[in-house]
């Protein structure tokens, strides 16, 4: 996103890290990244009332289809997963009702995405570090044993967050500028 007021073009997110297991370790290792959303971005989306209903919708009519295309899905077969694990989960604001993401799951043995402890808690009150830039906010995954749920993670992710601004609407009250 381009900022006009400094020039400079700024992330809202950046994925880091995105490296598959370690053969060496037989098996015992799994897919790693970390996400890492801007702060001031995070403190937008915690700011911001979600909109249930068009929430589930979006997660029904565009998430599912994704996922259930990456693993093949179809009625006639038998999986590992059954399937209501073929669905994302998504989690936002722990019971706050705003749009930023804390918790994504997706097809596996509780696969999963996370917001790191403490994250929520200063993305929501906009704490900032000594040199006044919002604090960031860290996703590590969980569980992540096929690079199809890494894929899965990614793509849920990278797919709420490009409409959550569509999917929400900002508090008057507690505006800031992304």
């Amino acid at each position: 996103m381009y900022n006009e007021h400094t020039g400079a073009h700024e992330f809202h997110y950046q994925i880091e890290h995105l490296y598959p297991p370690d053969p060496k370790e037989g098996g015992l290792s799994m897919w790693g990244f970390n996400i890492t959303m801007c702060g001031k971005f995070a403190n937008k989306l915690a700011n911001m009332t979600l909109d249930p209903e068009r929430a589930e919708t979006y997660r029904t009519k565009n998430l599912n289809p994704i996922i259930r295309n990456l693993w093949n899905y179809t009625e006639d077969k038998e999986y590992v997963y059954d399937i209501h694990s073929c669905e994302p989960r998504l989690q936002f604001g722990y019971g706050d009702g705003n749009c930023l993401l804390t918790n994504l799951t997706v097809p596996g043995n509780a696969c999963g995405l996370d917001m790191e402890h403490g994250s929520y808690e200063e993305a929501k009150s906009g704490q900032t570090d000594l040199k006044g830039n919002f604090m960031p906010v860290v996703y590590r995954p969980h569980n992540v044993d096929h690079r199809d749920q890494a894929l899965a993670l990614l793509i849920v992710f990278n797919e709420w967050y490009r409409v959550a601004l569509y999917h929400g609407v900002q508090k008057e009250d507690e505006k800031t500028n992304v």
